[in-house]
C-alpha cells in the first residue's frame, strides 16, 4: 500500500467515511480510521465547538477536519489520539498542530530499497529557520517488524550550510508493519534547493548499559588546562588524547584532570567523537544516594584537524570530602540487529509561499547599543530576523547577537512567545556588527516562577539519560497558524507582517 499523507486528509475532508472505502489501504486500517475518527467526533458537542470565545475559536467544521486528520495520522502511522495522555488536552493539541502545517507540506516521494525494507521520505515543510520531515519504512513483503525497532544510525546532513542541527522521534504502527520518522531540522541559512540527505543504517533493537568505571576523583591530580600534560599521570594515550581512559566501546574519551574553580567541581576531558557526543558517552552518580549528579555549565573547544574535542563540565554543590563517593559510570549501548542495510535519500526543498514579512529599517534601542532590524519573516515552522547591531557605547562588552524579548501577534486576538533557536553575528565595519536571529514558538521562561523554573530543570535532568522515541519531541515546539500572524514585537516596538 503507498498513499500520500496529505492526498490521503484532502481526500478525507469531504464524504470521510465513503471515500475512504475506496482508498487502496487494508481493511483494518480503515475500520481503525473510521472507528477513531467517529468516536473524536462525537465527543466534540456542536455547543461546546460553537460557543468559545472569539480568541481561540473555531467552528465545528474545522474542529471535524481537525479530528480527521489526527484520526488518519494515527490509524497510519501508529500516533494514537485516545493514546496520547501527557495532557488532559493535548489529543486537541496535537490535531491542530499537524492541521497548522500540513496544508504547506510538499510531496517528496522518494524511495530506496535494501534488502527488502523500503525507506521512503514522504512529505516535507520548509521553513526559513529548518523543517519538518516524515518518513516511513516498510518491509517490501508486508510483513511486521520486530517489537523496538529503530535504526541503528539516522543521520540528516544539509550540503553548504555551515550550522545545522536537528532532533528526530520514531514510532512503531500498532501493527507493526510502519516505521515512521518525524525530522525537526534547525539550520542557520537557506535550506531550499539546498541538496539534504537523510540516511539509517541497519534496524536493530537498542539495549542500554551503564557502568561504573574504578577511579576514585579524590587521587586524580587537580590541574589547570594549560598543565594538563605535565601534572596527570598519564594511563592512556589513545588517539592523540591523553587522561585515564574511559574504555569505551565505541567512543574515545579521556578524563584530564578534576578541580574546583569559582566553588564549583569540574572534569576536564578529551573527547575523538566516533559514535554520540561527551554528554551521551557518562553521567556522575553519588554512591552514597544513588543519585544521578547534574552538570550546571560547561565550556570548550573543538579542533577541526585532530576533531578532538575538549570540555571542562562543572558541578555545584560538591566539595573534596565528597569526591571518594562520587563515581563516573560509562554509558553505552548494544545492539540486537533484525535487518542489515543502508538507506541513503537525497532531495531538495521547495520555497515555502505562505510566509508573513516585514522589510525596511527601523531601530531597536538596546543597553549600551542599538539593533536596527531590516528583514523579518515568519513561516509555520518559526522565522528570522535579519539586522545590524551598533555599538553605540565601546566599554559594554559585545556578545554576539543581542538577547531580545519577541511576541506574535495573532487576528483573533492570541499573542505567541517567541524563543531564539540559533544565530549568527558577525564584524561588518567599525562599531557594527550583523545580527541573524532564527526563532520559533515557545514558553515564556521569564514567565514561570523560581519553583516553575526548577521543576522544568529537574524534569529536563531526569529525561536526559532516557532513550524514547514517539512523537513527544514534536509537542514541545508548536507550530504558528501563519493566516493568522499579524504582527510581531520585539523589544516592545511593533512590526506590521504582510
Amino acid at each position: 500500500m503507498s498513499i500520500k499523507v496529505t492526498d490521503l486528509i484532502k481526500q478525507a475532508e469531504g464524504e470521510l467515511l465513503e471515500e475512504i472505502e475506496e482508498m487502496d489501504i487494508d481493511k483494518g486500517c480503515i475500520e481503525r480510521i473510521k472507528r477513531r475518527t467517529m468516536e473524536k467526533i462525537k465527543e466534540a458537542p456542536s455547543s461546546k465547538a460553537t460557543s468559545r470565545t472569539r480568541k481561540g475559536s473555531f467552528k465545528l467544521r474545522k474542529m471535524k477536519k481537525i479530528l480527521i486528520i489526527a484520526a488518519i495520522l494515527g490509524a497510519l502511522i501508529g500516533i494514537g489520539v485516545g493514546a496520547i495522555s501527557i495532557s488532559p488536552t493535548l489529543q486537541e493539541f496535537f490535531s491542530k498542530q499537524l492541521n497548522l502545517v500540513l496544508p504547506h507540506a510538499q510531496e517528496i516521494q522518494k524511495s530506496i530499497n535494501d534488502n527488502g525494507v523500503t525507506m521512503t521520505v514522504d512529505t516535507a515543510v520548509a521553513g526559513n529557520s529548518g523543517g519538518l520531515i516524515i518518513l516511513r519504512v516498510t518491509k517490501d513483503d508486508g510483513t511486521t517488524f520486530e517489537e523496538g525497532s529503530e535504526f541503528r544510525d539516522f543521520k540528516v546532513s544539509i550540503e553548504g550550510v555551515r550550522s545545522s542541527s536537528y532532533g528526530h522521534g520514531w514510532k512503531l504502527s500498532e501493527d507493526r508493519k510502519v516505521l515512521t520518522y518525524m525530522i525537526n531540522l534547525k539550520a542557520i541559512g537557506d535550506i531550499v534547493d539546498t541538496p539534504i540527505e537523510v540516511s539509517g543504517k541497519d534496524i536493530v533493537r537498542v539495549i542500554q548499559h551503564e557502568e561504573m568505571l574504578p577511579i576514585n576523583l579524590a587521587e586524580v591530580k587537580p590541574a589547570r588546562e594549560q598543565e594538563l600534560y605535565t601534572t596527570t599521570e598519564i594511563i592512556s594515550d589513545k588517539g592523540g588524547l591523553k587522561g585515564i581512559s574511559f574504555e569505551h566501546p565505541y567512543s574515545d574519551v579521556v578524563l584530564g584532570s578534576v578541580g574546583f574553580q569559582n566553588e564549583k567541581f569540574y572534569l576536564y576531558m578529551e573527547h575523538k567523537e566516533t559514535e554520540g557526543s561527551l554528554w551521551q558517552l557518562y553521567k556522575l552518580v553519588d554512591t552514597r544516594t544513588g543519585q544521578t549528579l547534574y552538570s550546571d555549565s560547561s565550556e570548550g573547544h573543538a579542533e577541526s584537524q585532530s576533531q578532538i574535542e575538549t570540555q571542562k563540565v562543572f558541578y555545584k554543590g560538591l566539595t573534596p570530602e565528597d569526591l571518594p563517593y562520587i563515581k563516573i559510570v560509562k554509558l553505552y549501548n548494544t545492539y540486537e540487529t533484525f535487518i542489515e542495510g543502508e538507506w541513503k535519500i537525497n532531495f531538495t526543498l521547495e520555497p515555502n509561499k505562505n510566509i508573513k514579512t516585514f522589510k525596511g529599517k527601523r531601530s531597536i534601542p538596546l543597553k549600551g547599543e542599538k539593533y536596527e532590524v531590516n528583514n523579518i519573516e515568519i513561516s509555520a515552522m518559526g522565522g528570522s530576523i535579519e539586522g545590524y547591531k551598533f555599538i553605540e557605547d565601546t566599554s559594554v562588552i559585545r556578545n554576539g547577537t543581542p538577547d531580545l524579548h519577541i511576541k506574535l501577534y495573532l487576528k483573533d486576538g492570541e499573542v505567541v512567545v517567541m524563543n531564539s533557536i540559533m544565530s549568527s553575528s558577525g564584524d561588518d565595519g567599525e562599531n557594527r556588527e550583523y545580527c541573524n536571529i532564527y526563532i520559533e514558538a515557545g514558553e515564556d521562561w521569564d514567565s514561570f516562577t523560581p519553583e516553575e523554573k526548577e521543576k522544568r530543570r529537574q524534569e529536563a535532568n531526569e529525561n536526559m539519560y532516557k532513550r524514547t522515541g514517539g512523537e513527544g519531541y514534536f509537542l514541545e515546539v508548536p507550530f504558528i497558524d501563519i493566516e493568522q500572524v499579524e504582527s510581531i514585537e520585539i523589544e516592545g516596538v511593533i512590526f506590521p507582517l504582510k
